[in-house]
């Protein structure tokens, strides 16, 4: 009786450590399986990202090379600091305001020019390269602009990448005014008054209108009549008639000669309106 009773609590020891054995080998086969690189969607997607990330700069700059090389918005604003330092005494396009130059960009002086920030204080205290002629309107009618906007022409056309780099549609201006101006259209007058101080620039957000201060309408002008002429791109009749109203009141200035010229070397070709302007 006592060899059958141990022989019981042996056969027993034995069932419980083949189920104790069984139990942790499946535990060990569960975890190995949840967390196999196959199953764990955490560390691909982050690997995923990653690799996103770097794809898309290998790509901006695979981009920047094949779409031109010489060319294009990302290289301009890097152009257009190097020019204006030399420029005598450069101020904002529209208000006017100094430069002052830093070792890698530019700031307005806002209180050089009277400048009351309307919103964005932010923006008001950093210059922006603005689009005297804006990117909506020398792009927005082409193929890549109608399926994927400004950042598809950026990727794809040739022709816009050196509409939206060419320095003579380019000049340095207070970021608050350039986000403000949007892409709307100058006019002679519009209703309203400036909410920037001493900077008589008036937007008028219903009409989609740009009042801008004198100091600007020549080179404004001359800008927009490079464009069109360089790009075959059609002004109408009212455009037409006031920036060359504008070209011709509104001489150039001293320091709009010198830009016209560093952009030449620069860029390699002249705005002609701005040179025959120059010199008369």
């Amino acid at each position: 009786m006592t060899r059958n009773y141990r022989k019981n609590q042996n056969m027993k020891s034995i069932r419980y450590l083949i189920i104790t054995a069984l139990t942790v080998l499946l535990s060990l086969t569960a975890y190995c399986q949840n967390n196999s690189p196959e199953q764990k969607p955490n560390t691909t997607y982050v690997a995923d990202k990653k690799a996103k990330k770097d794809y898309k700069v290998v790509k901006t700059a695979k981009d920047e090379e094949s779409i031109n090389s010489t060319q294009n918005f990302r290289i301009a604003k890097k152009r257009l600091v190097k020019i204006v330092s030399k420029l005598e005494n450069p101020q904002t396009l529209y208000c006017g305001c100094d430069i002052i130059i830093k070792k890698n960009g530019y700031l307005p002086d806002l209180e050089s020019c009277g400048y009351k920030v309307r919103k964005n204080k932010k923006r008001a205290s950093r210059i922006e390269a603005e689009h005297m002629m804006p990117a909506h309107e020398f792009g927005g009618q082409r193929e890549c602009w109608l399926t994927g906007k400004r950042s598809n022409c950026e990727r794809t056309d040739v022709k816009y990448q050196e509409m939206e780099g060419d320095l003579h549609n380019l000049y340095p201006a207070v970021g608050e005014v350039n986000g403000d101006r949007k892409n709307y259209k100058y006019a002679q007058s519009v209703n309203g008054h400036s909410p920037y101080g001493k900077c008589q620039m008036v937007i008028d957000t219903k009409r989609q209108r740009v009042m801008i201060p004198d100091r600007a309408k020549g080179q404004v002008a001359r800008a927009y009549l490079y464009m069109s002429e360089r790009y075959n791109i059609a002004l109408s009749n009212d455009q037409k008639n006031l920036f060359n109203q504008w070209n011709n009141h509104f001489k150039p200035t001293k320091n709009e000669c010198l830009y016209n010229e560093l952009v030449a070397k620069e860029q390699g070709n002249d705005n002609p309106f701005v040179t025959k302007k120059c010199k008369n």
